[in-house]
């Protein structure tokens, strides 16, 4: 969960670093979807696992099982492992508290609609208000004080910037940036991608009414002039968010093509960079890692064959000529398929009491040979965690009861298996 929550943070750390060569732009419905795509990954990308093979690496060194998480039976009691429990309770109580705040946040947007009239236009609701409370939309609920300003102009285009909102579904994304607030409140660049979003919605909008045919120093002048008040409910479009310089500016800039080309050339590869970094599993990179370590011990296991080869020649008996990693008939343990080696190892296997006493934890990556006679032999730890998690690891893989040995061609051969052991506290 810790890795996850870390990975994720910096993914969209990543990705706002990135948007700050385009917030400047006007390009909103690009930089909108940019928004809602660097949210998407920043959930997705520590989940995805795809498989990562460097260019012109070795081929695969042995059979990767898949792996199996050994929990310890009780928490350690001791202070250093006391630290975890407290900050999983506190990330609880401040995420309860951001849902509460949302929840009320919607209940505030739902008591305005019914105690004021509401009267149903076409493609959305128009509910007018009164009091101090400025105008505002939520997904297709549009809400105008009519108290706030005498001009039927003003109050049309207000109308059209709010319309402009409700028919962008920019409520969405400020509803989904809520979520993703609510349990990854601690990253800063969520609160900062918050900022730019609504930001860009009101770029947005204004230039749907500038479209519209409205007066641009007509309608520069109204939003200066509701610019004075505001709405302190984050999670609608109202017509005075943002700062009046950033939308005078946005609504006169004149747009440089070239200059955004460039930006995006840059960007673009970056993206896939970062896309391949985070989606690559911690498995995949693992494997990388474990068939490097263990293309040091190949050679020498091939060396050893050829001699058991040449006794065996000698001595016309059994012995393994060859050294094989995927068969025509894999292995197969207690006549079943390899996942039942794992509920075997997972029977069998005792999370150390000075392991868990020292809190100690780690993933081991164990190499071992089914051997042409079906029994487990040359096992060792091929990338450590600790020296009491290895020796745990070699002693319940050396219990292993004899395989269905794999075949070859119609003969017995011997086969290679690398099996992660992923020990966890909690």
């Amino acid at each position: 969960m810790i890795t996850y929550l870390l990975e994720s943070t910096l993914v969209l750390g990543l990705f706002y670093s990135l948007f700050l060569l385009l917030k400047n732009e006007k390009t909103f419905h690009f930089n909108r979807f940019y928004i809602l795509g660097s949210l998407i990954a920043a959930i997705a990308l520590p989940l995805i696992s795809l498989p990562f093979s460097l260019p012109g690496a070795a081929s695969t060194a042995s059979v990767m099982l898949e792996e199996l998480v050994v929990s310890a039976g009780e928490p350690v009691q001791s202070e250093q492992a006391g630290w975890p429990y407290l900050g999983v309770l506190l990330y609880g109580i401040i995420t309860l508290l951001m849902a509460a705040n949302l929840l009320m946040q919607l209940l505030h947007i739902h008591r305005v609609k019914r105690k004021n009239k509401a009267t149903q236009e076409e493609g959305y609701t128009l509910v007018k208000m009164q009091g101090t409370e400025t105008h505002f939309s939520f997904f297709n609920v549009i809400f105008i004080n009519t108290t706030a300003t005498d001009d039927q102009q003003d109050i049309a285009r207000i109308l059209k910037h709010e319309k402009a909102h409700a028919r962008q579904w920019h409520s969405a994304d400020v509803l989904l940036l809520e979520l993703v607030k609510v349990f990854c409140w601690f990253n800063p660049f969520v609160w900062l991608f918050k900022s730019l979003m609504m930001h860009n919605h009101e770029f947005l909008a204004d230039q749907r009414v500038v479209l519209q045919g409205a007066d641009k120093a007509t309608y520069l002048h109204q939003i200066v002039k509701h610019t004075l008040s505001n709405y302190n409910v984050a999670l609608v479009n109202n017509f005075n968010y943002s700062l009046t310089k950033k939308r005078v500016m946005m609504m006169t800039k004149n747009r440089k093509n070239w200059l955004y080309a460039i930006k995006i050339a840059i960007i673009l590869p970056l993206i896939a960079g970062i896309t391949f970094l985070f989606s690559c599993s911690e498995n995949a990179m693992d494997t990388q890692e474990t068939e490097s370590a263990a293309g040091q011990n190949i050679s020498e296991i091939q060396e050893e064959t050829v001699v058991l080869s040449a006794k065996a020649k000698e001595d016309n008996s059994k012995v393994e000529h060859e050294l094989f990693m995927i068969v025509e008939d894999m292995p197969e343990f207690e006549g079943g398929e390899a996942s039942t080696f794992r509920n075997f190892i997972a029977k069998n296997l005792a999370y150390p009491e000075k392991a868990k006493e020292q809190s100690i934890e780690g993933k081991v990556f164990v190499q071992f040979v089914v051997g042409a006679d079906g029994k487990v032999k040359n096992t060792e730890v091929v990338r450590s965690a600790h020296p009491l998690l290895d020796a745990e690891a070699i002693r319940v893989v050396n219990l292993s009861p004899e395989w269905t040995p794999g075949m070859q061609r119609g003969k017995n051969v011997a086969v290679q298996f690398t099996f992660p052991i992923n020990f966890k506290l909690q």
